[in-house]
């Protein structure tokens, strides 16, 4: 991946144009130098102008919060991808700027978000009335499903103005340049048994602050009903 001094020092090369007030003499070096960091350094156009971040995910591949990541990846117009290392499993976004910064940001929200409105699920009496680990195990994906499918919802409602067919498969290319290894990965298929459960996790989608602005990723855990 291409450092972000790399990319700041190109990118003021490629400004340096005749059209800037630069001579053509100046800018025929800038673009010489351009080509020249280029070739060392391995780069395609695309790297320039796509970046990537990188949002802790929870929970495995296929399950029903993974549902989002696709979601928000199509509000941000950037295209997703889920990776395990020694370091945990993160979801990828890959797009032009600031796409992917949001994108990771609304990760973190939302993902933040359902770990807490689960906990306070459990907390709640339908969740205690249920005896056996199964039931319980039931109720608590039948809540996120709801909640899920709201958050869902909200997303595509506040990002539809500025969703891109086109963005979003320039994203799909640049993402099967960078990982051409990949395979897709579907959510596991589920029948829901507790209407309680289901509307309650719709409910408490309510409950979840989602703006379109980055407000730092430090502080993303006071967000989504966070304590």
């Amino acid at each position: 991946m291409i450092s972000e001094n790399i990319r700041r020092r190109i990118n003021a090369l490629r400004e340096r144009t005749t059209a800037r007030g630069f001579t053509e003499a100046e800018a025929m070096e800038a673009a010489a130098k351009v080509a020249e960091l280029m070739r060392e350094h391995g780069l395609h156009d695309s790297d320039l102008e796509m970046t990537q971040e990188a949002a802790a995910m929870n929970g495995s591949a296929r399950s029903i919060r993974s549902k989002l990541w696709s979601t928000i990846a199509r509000c941000t117009n950037t295209a997703a991808l889920l990776s395990s290392s020694l370091d945990g499993r993160v979801v990828i976004y890959i797009g032009k700027e600031p796409g992917p910064e949001i994108a990771a940001y609304l990760h973190d929200v939302c993902d933040t978000a359902i770990s807490n409105e689960i906990k306070r699920f459990k907390k709640g009496d339908f969740y205690r009335r249920r005896r056996s680990t199964t039931t319980r195990k039931q109720a608590v994906a039948d809540f996120s499903a709801g909640l899920t499918v709201s958050l869902n919802r909200q997303l595509l409602l506040m990002f539809k103005s500025g969703m891109c067919a086109t963005e979003q498969r320039y994203a799909e290319i640049e993402r099967e340049r960078r990982f051409p290894d990949t395979r897709t990965v579907k959510p596991t298929t589920y029948k829901s048994r507790f209407d309680h459960a289901l509307y309650a996790g719709a409910a408490a989608a309510d409950n979840v602050n989602i703006s379109h602005g980055v407000r730092g990723r430090e502080s993303q855990r006071l967000i989504g009903g966070a304590k």
